[in-house]
């Protein structure tokens, strides 16, 4: 198996604040199936500022200690694909459902990295960017 976690671990050079923590848990999407850790999205979304602090300690202890956070588990499932007839197998749509304090922590790390990465991407880059769209490059060639 193959690490993603290659090269010299370095501590956070900001904590992760509970109103980081608060924030991830707004954006997490309402009535999905949770993944393995079975709580649901809602759960985070309603919970005290107790919660969102306590989470935010064991992330920034976690990573303090260099420790494994083990929340990269996730359920594939098939679902039938919107407006196709059932049949086989190969006509199924594939989805993982990930742990919702995994989504949180995915969250507050792609807030942190995106004005460092935006700086790096060029005008031309489109898909997955905020305001932006690939119809967008698609228009302003034609």
């Amino acid at each position: 198996m193959i690490s993603p976690f290659q090269g010299e671990s370095k501590p956070l050079q900001k904590p992760i604040t509970p109103e980081e923590v608060r924030k991830s848990f707004n954006s997490l999407n309402n009535n999905k199936a949770p993944g393995e850790d079975k709580i649901h999205a809602e759960l985070l979304k309603y919970g005290t500022p107790l919660l969102d602090q306590t989470i935010a300690d064991i992330f920034n202890t976690t990573f303090n200690k260099h420790e494994k956070i083990d929340i990269n588990g996730g359920v594939l499932i098939a679902i039938q694909k919107p407006g196709k007839k059932k049949g086989p197998p190969n006509i199924l749509q594939p989805i993982t459902l990930l742990n919702s304090v995994r989504q949180a922590l995915s969250v507050i790390t792609l807030n942190r990295i995106r004005p460092d990465v935006e700086r790096y991407l060029s005008n031309s880059q489109s898909g997955f960017r905020p305001d932006r769209s690939t119809a967008d490059v698609v228009w302003t060639h034609k």
